[in-house]
Parts: C-alpha cells; sequence; structure tokens
C-alpha cells in the first residue's frame, strides 16, 4: 500500500493501522531474504506508482511519499520485480535493470511476467471485454436486482437534462450539473459555499434521473464533510485549481500535469456562493483576479464554511492548504446518498445554475 493513504482517509477507518515508510521497508525486506532464503528472483508487489518521469527521469509530481516505485528501483540493491499500481498507466520498463509493470484502471489489461534461464521479461495482455457466463449464473438473482434498483427513477428536472457532451467545456463554462451538485452539497449541510471536481469522465443526468445517472456522475466513494477556513486559505485553493488551465497557441487549454502520467481532470474543483475570475496569462499562483462573496471582497482572515468531499478537505492530491482549516462538520454520509435523498426529497428538480466562474486568457 501506499504510506499516502492517513492524508486522505478518515482516522477512524485506519484506527490501530500503522503506516510505515514503503521504501525503507522493502530495503529491510530484501536484505533479510538475501541474507536468510536462497531464492532465484525477489519480486516486490507495491500499490503505489512512478514518482518520476520514465524518460527524462524529472519528479512529475510532488515528492511527498505518496508514489515511490522509482526511488525504490533506485535504492534497493537485490530487487528483480516491482509490480506497481495506484496511477493506472500502461507501463513495462526497466528502471537500474529492475523490471517494472503496471496496468491501466478497470481490469482493461494484465500484467504478464516471464521468466526463463534467470531472463525475465513481461508484456501487457488486453483482457477481453466478455461476461464469464459461469459466473454471472451464481448471482443472476442478485444481478438482477442490482440492475432494477439502478434504473428506479428518483426524480425528474423540471425542464431539459443535465447531460456533459464535452468535458473541458463542461469545466471551461462550469456545467448546470456542477451547479446542481454543489446545490446538494450546500442544502445538505446548510452551508452558502461548496466545491465539486467533476471525475475524468461524466455522462450527468437524463431527464428522469436513476441511481444509475448518478453514480455515473459521481464515481467517487467520498462523503460530504464542511470546514472552515480562512479567506486567505480560499484563495490559495482557488490558485491551486486555477493551474488546471494552460494556454497552447493562444488559446485556453488543459495543464499537460493533469493529464500525464495519470489523467487528474478531477483536481480541477469549481465553486458556487463565490464567484470569481481566472487569468490563465498570468503566472501560477497570481491567476485569481477577482473574488467575491455576496458582492464584497472576499477577506483574507474572515473565515469561511465550505461544503467539500472528505478527501479534498483532508489536503488530498496537493490541496495542502486546506490542513489548516478545522472541519466542523463531517456527515459520515456518502456524497451519492446525500444526491439521491436531494432528488427523491425534492422530486420535481430545479437547478439554480449561476454563471460565476470566469476563465480569460
Amino acid at each position: 500500500m501506499t504510506q499516502h493513504i492517513p492524508n486522505w482517509e478518515h482516522p477512524d477507518n485506519i484506527r490501530n493501522i500503522t503506516f510505515v515508510n514503503c521504501l525503507k521497508f522493502v530495503e529491510e525486506t530484501v536484505e533479510l531474504i538475501q541474507r536468510t532464503e536462497k531464492v532465484a528472483q525477489i519480486i516486490c508487489l507495491y500499490h503505489g506508482g512512478i514518482e518520476r518521469d520514465l524518460v527524462t527521469h524529472q519528479p512529475n509530481e510532488t515528492l511527498s511519499g505518496e508514489n515511490q516505485g522509482y526511488e525504490i528501483c533506485q535504492r534497493v540493491k537485490g530487487l528483480d520485480i516491482l509490480v506497481t499500481g495506484h496511477q493506472h498507466q500502461s507501463v513495462i520498463t526497466r528502471i537500474n535493470d529492475i523490471l517494472v509493470t503496471q496496468t491501466a484502471h478497470d481490469a482493461q489489461e494484465i500484467a504478464v511476467i516471464e521468466v526463463h534461464d534467470g531472463r525475465i521479461s513481461a508484456y501487457l495482455k488486453p483482457v477481453p471485454d466478455t461476461v464469464d457466463q459461469n459466473l454471472l449464473a451464481l448471482v443472476a438473482d442478485e444481478e438482477q436486482q442490482t440492475q432494477t434498483w439502478l434504473d428506479v427513477p428518483l426524480g425528474h428536472l423540471i425542464s431539459g437534462d443535465l447531460l456533459i457532451s464535452d468535458m473541458f467545456e463542461a469545466r471551461l463554462h462550469k456545467h448546470p450539473l456542477v451547479s446542481f451538485l454543489n446545490q446538494v452539497q450546500m442544502a445538505s449541510t446548510n452551508t452558502d459555499i461548496s466545491l465539486v471536481g467533476l471525475a475524468n469522465s461524466v455522462v450527468g443526468f437524463r431527464h428522469e434521473i436513476s441511481m444509475r445517472d448518478i453514480i455515473a456522475s459521481y464515481v467517487y466513494p467520498n462523503t460530504l464533510t464542511v470546514l472552515e477556513i480562512t479567506g486567505k486559505t480560499l484563495k490559495k485553493a482557488l490558485e491551486r485549481s486555477a493551474e488546471y488551465f494552460a494556454l497552447q497557441n493562444g488559446r485556453i487549454s488543459i495543464n499537460p500535469k493533469f493529464t500525464a502520467p495519470k489523467p487528474k481532470h478531477y483536481n480541477y474543483d469549481m465553486f458556487d456562493g463565490i464567484e470569481y475570475t481566472i487569468k490563465v496569462s498570468n503566472p501560477i499562483g497570481q491567476r485569481i483576479v477577482s473574488l467575491t462573496y455576496h458582492q464584497e471582497p472576499i477577506a483574507e482572515d474572515r473565515l469561511y464554511r465550505v461544503a467539500m468531499n472528505n478527501y479534498r478537505s483532508v489536503g488530498g492530491d496537493d490541496f495542502f492548504m486546506y490542513k489548516s482549516g478545522t472541519i466542523i462538520h463531517d456527515t459520515q454520509k456518502h456524497i451519492v446518498d446525500c444526491i439521491a435523498d436531494y432528488i427523491i426529497e425534492h422530486h420535481e428538480i430545479t437547478v439554480d445554475h449561476q454563471d460565476n466562474i470566469h476563465v480569460i486568457i
């Protein structure tokens, strides 16, 4: 596992679990095996990923210890194979003569490692997109019940739909779905500021909304929290999100660090309850050129209460500024359930969509 888990996981879920430095543990374990066993190869199965670019060898992320695959290969003597994960990349490579593998997300492929007379090789094998009928037969009733439950209408929009056809446009010009998700979070926590980041790929809602639509549009098992932060912290968080954009040939595009080595489009948060402007041509860290709350400038030393997911509230994905805040309400309720309950309660859904985020060159 990655030792970085305590930075995003709720403490109650990891009580009595100790997370050690993975590099140190691998070093000590390999040394112990070499000293006490006679083995042909030593293989390390490591949930973490690779923290450096495989071509330039430069860091491609903050060196926080979340991913240590590259450093393990450089520092651990006697290791032959390192099987990595976490980043969901398709990787077959060698680092310091150690074979390193990683596979894509959602069981798209498997890494096949072959050892013949001391020679080690590997390749990625696509997994056929077919269902094991023997396995399906064992859970046929449960599968049918699940599919029926997913498709039961929970409510409907007063008009139109909230389907997303272009993910970049949905972020560049905040999509009404984002406004609705923030609307739910604010109503569920009695706050008037909320943030939401869309997953890498989101379907959105049809006119009739089912649980399937909700799960396809909010894919993470996050819970809803309220974090109290200063205006200064709020602006830092907005600057972090504003890094998502870049200029290419005079046009607004996506900063490559949000697409490689792992797509992280979900790290662009969109707020409701405040109004702000992102000037993409400004240097990173200086892009928020206006920021207001109820038509008044945000005050650096004033406290603001913001509804957000638990992962973000503890500083997940380099939003370290949130660590200075105080969680004043932890609902312990999954956001998917908050959305479903809101739709069931109101049934006929009106979206309070505000054009409050302005992204300019």
